[in-house]
């Protein structure tokens, strides 16, 4: 429901979260941002595993709930856009950029 509230790419930024921590929900508690930054961010960006992990993941929602191809494209191409505007907020704190349980 807080995500509800949001627009689009908040959206896609708590989804790219819970697909990397492989959560159940979209919003998640303070420590799954904690994580989330640790585990899946360094000095250079998101670690690659982590990238590899949410795209591939999103590709295949996409395929299994997409019928237009251009569309799924589209989708594939802002979940990485999410995920270069992630890399870079993740110089501050990326836990003050979520919706979270409190």
């Amino acid at each position: 429901m807080a995500v509800d509230e949001c627009g689009f790419r908040d959206f896609l930024r708590h989804l790219v979260l819970a697909l990397a921590l492989e959560r159940d929900r979209l919003v998640p508690d303070a420590s799954a941002t904690v994580a989330f930054e640790s585990e899946c961010f360094g000095s250079e960006g998101m670690a690659p595993w982590a990238r590899d992990k949410v795209m591939r993941k999103v590709e295949e929602m996409a395929c299994d709930a997409v019928d237009d191809s251009n569309l799924r494209m589209l989708l594939v191409q802002e979940v990485a856009a999410e995920i270069d505007c992630l890399e870079e907020l993740a110089a501050g704190s990326l836990a003050d950029h979520f919706v979270t349980d409190a």
